[in-house]
């Protein structure tokens, strides 16, 4: 403590400008990388949000798909069946798109597995309905040659009621259990990016805090010196006023 205190004023100048000096610095290091993982976890964030938007909006789209599918088996004439096919196939393409997306913004290879998957049933349950799709157009067309009474002529019941048996056939080992699996996957898809997001903007937060700590501190430290400096200034000028 002594020898601090026999320390000339200049060299006391020195030290603290020095210091001043290193805090500056550090003040200038400490807003870059705050300013960079601050950055990094909003840039995560980001993509975490653009995650889940595009998860639901797979959803949507898929469980659109499947509303289309439903169209066709009921349908009664050749016009619905048509109209609900473009449905159909404009649905999967935009489940399709979606999916890209995912696959660009996604880092984890189960997630990004999981949305290839929806892919895959998309394309396996519009198969399946257009298969029904042409059953349905050739029991339509039956239709149209029913008598005034209503009834068929007798060697077209049978190919109709076989017709029938056979979408409904398709329906329950095909179509059915594949828009289920798919409406399964698209709602993990949802489920598995909601906590994720959830933590990046969480991160984003304490990483903007804690940068804003840092500063503060750095800059209450460069205060402190400078005042010390304006001390050490003004005693110098003393002691030449009373030489």
């Amino acid at each position: 403590m002594s020898a601090i205190q026999n320390l000339r004023i200049g060299t006391k100048l020195a030290v603290t400008s020095l210091l001043s000096i290193l805090l500056v610095g550090a003040m200038i290091w400490a807003e870059m990388e705050g300013a960079a993982q601050t950055r990094e976890a909003s840039d995560l964030a980001a993509r975490q949000s653009n995650i889940v938007q595009n998860a639901i909006a797979t959803k949507a789209s898929a469980r659109g798909m499947v509303i289309a599918g439903r169209d066709v088996r009921l349908a009664q004439t050749a016009a619905e069946i048509q109209v609900a096919l473009r449905t159909l196939e404009e649905r999967q393409k935009a489940t399709n798109g979606f999916v890209e997306k995912l696959l660009e913004l996604m880092k984890v290879a189960e997630n990004r597995a999981r949305a290839e998957n929806v892919k895959e049933l998309a394309h396996g349950y519009v198969d399946a309905i257009k298969e029904i799709a042409t059953i349905r157009a050739d029991i339509t067309a039956i239709e149209q040659k029913r008598g005034a009474g209503g009834e068929l002529p007798a060697g077209l019941a049978s190919q109709y009621a076989a017709l029938e048996q056979r979408s409904v056939r398709l329906a329950d080992e095909k179509s059915v259990p594949t828009a289920a699996e798919l409406d399964s996957v698209v709602d993990k898809n949802v489920e598995f990016s909601g906590p994720r997001a959830e933590e990046a903007r969480t991160a984003a937060s304490q990483a903007m805090a804690a940068a804003e700590v840092n500063l503060l501190v750095i800059g209450v430290g460069v205060r402190c010196c400078s005042s010390r400096h304006a001390r050490f200034r003004f005693s110098r000028l003393l002691g030449r006023c009373r030489h």
